[in-house]
């Protein structure tokens, strides 16, 4: 074992980066990606460095352009490493993640990522994005909170529910923005710690409830054009090419009557004591 200085040959093998100082990011971000801090843990055992090296190799493989690797102390272990991907869209992350803990469960315990080793999974959201963080704020730590199966209890890192934004500013600014699981971080990144470790197939949920917090106004929009597209569509099924150019045009009037026959349908000018009615209609 001390014939190999492994510590520094896996080091050169991950190309470590300095903790702090890295600018890869030279775009702006979009609403919807998220960076991901993911910490292994490393037992190291002679006969199994070859393997060890291996398994590294996947994972460098598996990160590829997408993010660096990196040190973090709190992580317990023989070696230690900290993987920084890029913000990435929701799907590209779970496909890294979920072939990332098949590697470790294959390392049959050479490689961790467990909470016992104070490996942690940390969710980076673009601030810049958020339209009303007040808000936002709010429906974060409610959904952490309804959430908390999701989450790892951390004595260094806790959640803090004070729903008054500027409240919680202050608060994380005197006690340091490490001790917080809820880090707003110089106006640019969210930064939710404590994510549970191991969360394979729950993964999806939590950064999609994540970001319908963060981006609720985004969110109702982008919903609310998906459906006004979704009825376009349809109509440009059902209906014949003349009165789908009329039903597009009515679209924006208060009312609108359509009369199914079999397989067509056509708009019905309504009577305009129905028109009275239908506006009139529970008020």
């Amino acid at each position: 074992m001390d014939e190999i200085d492994y510590i520094s040959r896996y080091d050169e093998l991950l190309e470590v980066k300095p903790c702090y100082g890295i600018d890869r990011v030279k775009k702006r971000v979009k609403y919807d990606h998220i960076g991901l801090e993911i910490e292994i843990s490393v037992n190291y055992e002679r006969e199994r460095y070859t393997f060890i090296r291996t398994l590294l190799k996947k994972i460098i493989a598996l990160v590829g352009d997408n993010g660096y690797f990196t040190h973090d102390g709190t992580i317990l272990g023989n070696y230690s490493f900290e993987i920084v991907l890029d913000p990435l869209p929701v799907n590209e992350i779970k496909r890294i993640y979920t072939t990332l803990m098949q590697i470790l469960k294959f390392s049959d315990g050479s490689l961790l990522f467990d909470k016992e080793h104070n490996c942690g999974l940390h969710m980076n959201f673009n601030q810049y994005d958020i339209d009303d963080l007040n808000e936002s704020h709010k429906r974060l730590l409610l959904f952490l909170d309804e959430n908390s199966n999701l989450f790892d209890e951390n004595v260094y890192k806790q959640l803090i529910n004070k729903f008054d934004f500027g409240e919680y500013l202050e608060f994380q600014k005197n006690v340091g923005s490490k001790y917080v699981a809820v880090n707003y971080l110089n106006k640019k990144i969210v930064e939710v710690r404590n994510v549970k470790v191991g969360l394979s197939p729950k993964l999806e949920k939590v950064m999609n409830g994540i970001l319908e917090a963060l981006f609720f106004k985004k969110k109702k929009k982008i919903k609310l054009n998906d459906n006004t597209e979704k009825m376009l569509d349809i109509m440009s099924d059902v209906f014949d090419v003349n009165s789908f150019e009329k039903i597009k045009e009515s679209l924006d009037n208060d009312i609108l009557i359509v009369k199914f026959n079999k397989n067509k349908a056509k708009i019905i000018e309504p009577d305009k004591r129905i028109i009275d009615f239908l506006s009139n209609y529970g008020r």
